[in-house]
């Protein structure tokens, strides 16, 4: 059974979920795509004191939800 791709949108929130207390365990905010191929996404501290900018591939997203890990925030 195949699942609906995630369509990564600048502006969308997504949470990232490995295990419980997992540090790995991350809100981001897609701030823009470059390119078609480089996410530039925030991470979302839950203190939200700190700013913290990174590029990633659109292929890593793509493998966090082969692996059931990444789902749009609420």
């Amino acid at each position: 059974m195949e699942t609906e791709k995630i369509r990564i949108k600048p502006g969308e929130k997504y949470k990232i979920f490995f295990t419980k207390n997992n540090p790995n365990n991350q809100t981001i905010h897609i701030r823009s795509i470059i390119d078609d191929d480089q996410v530039v996404y925030r991470k979302i501290s839950k203190e939200e004191q700190s700013l913290s900018y990174h590029i990633g591939s659109v292929y890593f997203f793509e493998l966090l939800q082969a692996g059931g890990v990444i789902k749009k925030a609420g």
